[in-house]
């Protein structure tokens, strides 16, 4: 196989994975758990009997605990999920050729160590990772208007990845407790951890066990609440030491912040989306490609027409 060869499969392939996809699912699926929980009694009753344990009784409490608890940490899960698989795609979609090789096969520590060291500050980068044409901020076009539309649109990007990083940073840990062996509190100290009267308002508590000089040099929470029951606390020192003090960490979250994430990393998939389709077409016979740019509409792309290098 030729590069060139290799160069069109790719086009092909890529072309048919992005056909396939419905990149909106997060955005679902955070927003129909919004309306479970302005809803919960009233969604649960009709399945309450297949849902309780042999102890339970109050149907309420229930609900309006473990199931609300675990409702957020899906949601928290889904938003960082969202910045990941945003992320995933930037990484390995700019070569094409091996498009199916490196994106299908999914690796989270490298995608992780992306999101770490991705630099927001380097314009001319991150305009490249969106398949964005770089031109200077600095120089305005004789189009005033369409010159302003391109910064707002590029500053856009800029604050959405920010966003996105920061929130990635701030829930992992949370994430991958809840997604790899269920190490959070949906019974937090037996009972529910409903804060304040905001019904999308609530606690997430999640379980760690490394000891604080480990903690420095990652971004994990940093105030635990270690059990101090009698039995533990004369051994704390110990346990601590050997990484085997079981402490958790407590976080009051809003449904909506994971609402606004997820909608952020649709906004910026779908731009990515629509250029990478852009690259796997013929080119126009006006040589003009059609560029997608956010618009804080999640629903709706602004497209600006750039000439190619063959115009």
């Amino acid at each position: 196989m030729t590069d060139e060869e290799r160069n069109i499969a790719g086009r092909r392939q890529l072309t048919f994975y992005l056909a396939n996809q419905y990149p909106m699912w997060r955005v679902v699926l955070v927003k129909s758990i919004k309306k479970i929980l302005e809803n919960l009694d009233g969604f649960y009753s009709p399945i309450f009997d297949e849902l309780k344990r042999y102890d339970e009784e109050k149907q309420s409490d229930t609900v309006n605990g473990e199931i609300r608890n675990g409702l957020f940490f899906e949601a928290l899960s889904q938003s960082v999920q969202a910045v990941e698989d945003l992320f995933s795609m930037m990484k390995y979609s700019g070569d094409i050729p091996f498009f199916a090789k490196n994106v299908v096969t999914y690796n989270a520590s490298k995608v992780t160590r992306y999101i770490r060291g991705f630099d927001t500050a380097n314009t001319e980068f991150l305009l490249q990772q969106f398949q964005v044409p770089y031109l200077s901020l600095n120089e305005p076009w004789e189009d005033t208007d369409v010159f302003d539309k391109y910064v707002e649109a590029v500053q856009l990007i800029c604050e959405y990845m920010d966003a996105l990083i920061e929130h990635h940073r701030t829930y992992y840990f949370h994430y991958c407790q809840y997604k790899h062996g269920m190490a959070v509190a949906l019974r937090p100290f037996g009972g529910s951890a409903r804060h304040g009267d905001d019904i999308l308002e609530g606690v997430v508590m999640t379980f760690d066990n490394v000891k604080f000089t480990k903690r420095i040099h990652t971004t994990l929470p940093a105030m635990m609440i270690p059990d101090f029951h009698t039995d533990i606390s004369k051994h704390i020192t110990a346990l601590h030491e050997e990484d085997n003090l079981l402490r958790a960490e407590m976080k009051v979250v809003n449904l909506n912040l994971f609402v606004g994430i997820v909608e952020k990393a649709y906004t910026l998939l779908s731009v990515l989306h629509h250029n990478l389709k852009m690259r796997c077409e013929p080119l126009k016979e006006d040589n003009v490609a059609e560029i997608a740019f956010p618009t804080r509409d999640y629903k709706k792309l602004m497209i600006m027409g750039f000439p190619t290098k063959d115009s």
